[in-house]
């Protein structure tokens, strides 16, 4: 089993659900990189990953603005994709507020994030016809009580979409609910 970890904006390739990954499926199959912060560079790194380690036994996890690219790929590519609480539609709109000067608290670079990046992120939106495309591929895990994302309003338009979708209670959008999501999916695609 191989699985694509994608972070989310302003994060890292390593941390907790790297680390519950790795436990769940062991240290080797887990391909963790810290991307590249415009979008257009990191969608073009995940494809070559995609391309490299596509088949029966691999998967994405994108988390956030992860899981944004996640859809991405697995409308691109044909591979199975878990979304953690993730950005789901009108991306851009949402980290407008991101334009200009940004540090990535995880790993301390500075960088801009420019209108150019936020041109791409509209690019990248899912359109209405390719929904159907996603629904055996794509699992969705969240938090109800993410304090970034609104996760009843995203859970109810993938579920919409015919995405099998688990809204924990509780939580916030660091994900609290690893361990169980993890369970679950192994249940679904195993090992």
């Amino acid at each position: 089993m191989n699985i694509l970890y994608i972070h989310g904006f302003n994060s890292g390739g390593f941390g907790g659900k790297v680390d519950a990954l790795r436990a769940s499926y062991g240290p080797a199959s887990v391909i963790n990189p810290t991307l590249p912060t415009q979008p257009a560079a990191a969608m073009q790194l995940l494809g070559t990953l995609c391309e490299r380690f596509a088949g029966p036994d691999f998967f994405v996890l994108g988390s956030s603005l992860g899981g944004f690219y996640a859809l991405n790929l697995a409308l691109q590519y044909g591979v199975r994709a878990v979304l953690i609480n993730p950005a789901v539609k009108d991306v851009a709109q949402g980290l407008a507020y991101a334009e200009g000067q940004q540090t990535n608290y995880k790993t301390g670079e500075n960088y801009i994030f420019s209108p150019q990046d936020l041109q791409d992120l509209a690019a990248m939106e899912i359109a209405d016809t390719d929904w159907p495309r996603l629904r055996e591929q794509v699992r969705a895990y969240l938090d109800a009580e993410d304090e970034v994302l609104p996760a009843p309003q995203i859970t109810a338009f993938l579920q919409g979409h015919g995405i099998a979708t688990t809204l924990y209670p509780g939580g916030n959008h660091s994900f609290e609910h690893m361990a169980e999501a993890l369970q679950d999916l192994q249940q679904h695609w195993p090992a």
